[in-house]
């Protein structure tokens, strides 16, 4: 399992300004991209060897592909699973919290707030898994660090919320159809050699009943024949044009049924930015617990001392063993030199607390 105060990031890390255009990243086409089609999978592959090397130069122990490859994180997994049409969009209201394109462009009328219309892909087949999808990104990283990796892909009940479905006509149908799929994607990552998984479930903290009622199923069935340690994720959203983030009972409720799930490893939350203190982090069970120390709405710097304060409160309701600290959300958006001076502050954080606990921690090696 992951080591005491194993120091990670959750989510993309900052994509480059001469990459993509960030305004434009919830759009169903290429114009995010602001390098041409012929010079994309170069300008993708500095992309991800920026990410790895802050990241190991940071001293984060455990590494990702920064997702620099993802315009989308949602979109990047779900576009390539067939029955899934992404280029002919239909078309439906979508809740205000949940609309990426109302956080982008902040929206601000009720009307406007209450009923935007969104354009989304559509369900038309059998939704299956053909080939691996993020396979090839994580055997690049492995190339460019000796450093354990991390793999990320969306979770069954998010995707289920950014599509329409014209085919099953059922909710339960649909969700067992994703979660079936993104459990061979989860395997093929194992395969291919990922020292830890990680799911994105967002919508698990807008929807706590559906999570109750058909997420945990899938997320179960998602995990099934995993060994790697799995790391289940729920948080606000991106700090990138959202709503202000603020504690709320409703996130409780959802880390106490994600601590119910069969088969994940770790829950991984936002805890910084909305303020909350460590007795919340008792309704994650037993889980190991990744635990949110960096505000991406502030561009101010977490002190290492911050940090080394926040994770003293938290090791009041959750073991050593089972505390590893990350940021809330992604960095996608968050300027390169914010988004590696906070990364440096939770490593320099952690440090000051495992040198408190030297003893203890030598004691487990």
């Amino acid at each position: 399992m992951l080591a005491p105060l194993t120091t990670q990031i959750v989510g993309s890390y900052t994509k480059p300004k001469w990459l993509i255009r960030y305004e434009r990243a919830f759009r169903f086409d290429e114009s995010a991209w602001r390098v041409e089609r012929d010079a994309r999978d170069q300008a993708l592959d500095d992309a991800v060897c920026l990410a790895v090397f802050d990241q190991e130069r940071a001293g984060l122990d455990l590494l990702t592909d920064g997702e620099a490859r993802r315009v989308a994180y949602d979109r990047y997994i779900y576009a390539k699973l067939d029955g899934i049409d992404s280029k002919s969009l239909g078309r439906r209201e979508m809740p205000q919290a949940l609309n990426p394109v109302w956080r982008a462009t902040r929206a601000n009328t009720v009307e406007e707030r209450n009923k935007v219309q969104t354009e989304l892909p559509r369900v038309v087949a059998p939704v299956r898994w053909r080939e691996p999808i993020t396979v090839g990104d994580l055997e690049f990283a492995k190339k460019l660090t000796s450093r354990p990796l991390k793999a990320t892909i969306v979770g069954p009940l998010t995707i289920m919320s950014r599509i329409l479905d014209e085919y099953y006509g059922d909710e339960r149908r649909l969700i067992h159809a994703l979660a079936s799929a993104l459990n061979k994607e989860l395997r093929a990552l194992q395969d291919a050699g990922t020292s830890v998984l990680h799911v994105d479930e967002p919508i698990f903290h807008f929807f706590p009943e559906k999570a109750e009622k058909i997420g945990m199923a899938a997320i179960e069935e998602l995990a099934d024949g995993i060994s790697v340690p799995l790391i289940l994720n729920t948080n606000y959203g991106s700090s990138y044009g959202s709503v202000e983030k603020r504690p709320h009972d409703g996130y409780r409720q959802v880390l106490s049924i994600m601590s119910k799930i069969v088969g994940i490893d770790a829950i991984s939350l936002e805890y910084e930015e909305p303020g909350y203190t460590g007795e919340m982090l008792t309704a994650c069970g037993d889980k190991h617990v990744v635990l949110g120390l960096l505000n991406l709405g502030k561009t101010e710097i977490e002190t290492p001392e911050h940090i080394a304060a926040r994770i003293r409160d938290a090791l009041k309701f959750v073991p050593l063993e089972r505390l590893h600290p990350t940021n809330d959300g992604g960095f996608w958006h968050v300027q390169k030199d914010v988004a590696f001076a906070k990364m440096k502050a939770l490593v320099d954080g952690t440090r000051i607390i495992r040198s408190e606990y030297k003893a203890e921690l030598a004691a487990r090696r």
